[in-house]
């Protein structure tokens, strides 16, 4: 969060604080009550307020808040999108149905993303802002039972997902929505030395995500371009990739465009390794439309050094927006 919203958010806390007549206010609601007391006491308080608003209020509300509007593409352009991804979907993914609600805390304690770019609710959860954090969570389960039976195991978990997910940032360009839909894959397992997870794993990704870009292409999309960007925080990672990914996936792809450097910076979310994959269409208009790497939530969330973690999102609905064809509905009346 940027220093001024800091002071922003200090400002608003203060004005607050003092109109309440109660200083201690901020520390008995954030420290010294239980989640639990302070759900119960939230839950009465937005009762008696609900019960204080109008329908003409509700509609106002509707008018206004950028969070509870329709998408701006036909639901009929999704369904078509999500048939062809699934179909192409490599052996031994399992496909999940998430909750649209998430566990308190599930993307500021995993990707140490700010709380306030995630809708949190009152009953100790938050809408699902980033649907791999969710998946971390199902992996980290399912690794679970499979380590009480073998603790060594280094049997994989891969699961994907389309899903609508809610952001609160505010973004300045057409193609950014408060809510839209995305379509993530995951891989779980287990540390076997020299970076073989690591590799395999973007392989894999990668091979799916160009396959189903061509498969659009095919099919009437104008997607033209795609151009992959790599970072890994070491060279001999760094060295692996160009020799056993890049190099293959050229060979297939000789039009892809690469870009690779080894200059990534832990900062709480990906670790080794992160690639984007940008997408130009017949204007040569580029878009950012797939982003992945490792994160440690895995390890983290089972307390284990040895986990490892590989995640990809794309924004399909930033892709139908973007190339498909005949895929806008008229929102201009919200």
């Amino acid at each position: 969060m940027g220093y001024s919203k800091i002071a922003m958010n200090k400002k608003i806390l203060e004005r607050i604080i003092k109109k309440s007549g109660c200083s201690e206010l901020f520390n008995i609601l954030a420290k010294k009550l239980s989640l639990t007391d302070l759900q119960s006491l939230l839950l009465e308080v937005y009762r008696e307020r609900a019960g204080a608003i109008s329908a003409s209020a509700v509609f106002e509300q509707y008018k206004k808040n950028r969070f509870v509007k329709p998408a701006a593409t036909a639901p009929q352009k999704f369904i078509e999108f999500d048939q062809k991804a699934f179909s192409l979907m490599p052996k031994g993914f399992e496909a999940v149905e998430l909750s649209p609600a998430a566990p308190l805390g599930s993307c500021s304690a995993a990707g140490y993303v700010d709380q306030n770019n995630v809708l949190t609710t009152i009953r100790n959860t938050e809408v699902c802002a980033d649907s791999t954090n969710a998946m971390a969570l199902e992996c980290a389960l399912r690794r679970q039972r499979i380590l009480a039976e073998n603790p060594k195991s280094a049997e994989e978990i891969k699961l994907c997902a389309s899903h609508r997910v809610l952001r609160t940032q505010q973004f300045d360009e057409p193609a950014a929505f408060p809510h839209f839909r995305l379509f993530a894959l995951c891989s779980a397992g287990r540390d076997s030395g020299s970076f073989e997870f690591e590799i395999n794993s973007l392989s894999e990704h990668l091979a799916y995500f160009i396959s189903l870009f061509e498969a659009f292409k095919e099919a009437g999309y104008t997607n033209k371009k795609v151009r992959i960007n790599i970072e890994t925080a070491g060279e001999t990672l760094k060295n692996k990739i160009r020799e056993e990914v890049i190099e293959a996936v050229s060979s297939y792809y000789p039009e892809i465009g690469f870009e690779i450097e080894a200059g990534l910076k832990k900062n709480g979310y990906y670790d080794n390794l992160r690639y984007n994959i940008f997408i130009s269409g017949l204007d040569n208009k580029e878009f950012f439309i797939v982003d992945g790497g490792t994160t440690d939530w895995t390890r983290r969330f089972l307390e284990s050094r040895k986990e490892r973690f590989f995640i990809s999102g794309m924004g399909s609905e930033r892709f139908v927006f973007c190339f498909g064809s005949d895929k806008i509905i008229d929102t201009s009346g919200h």
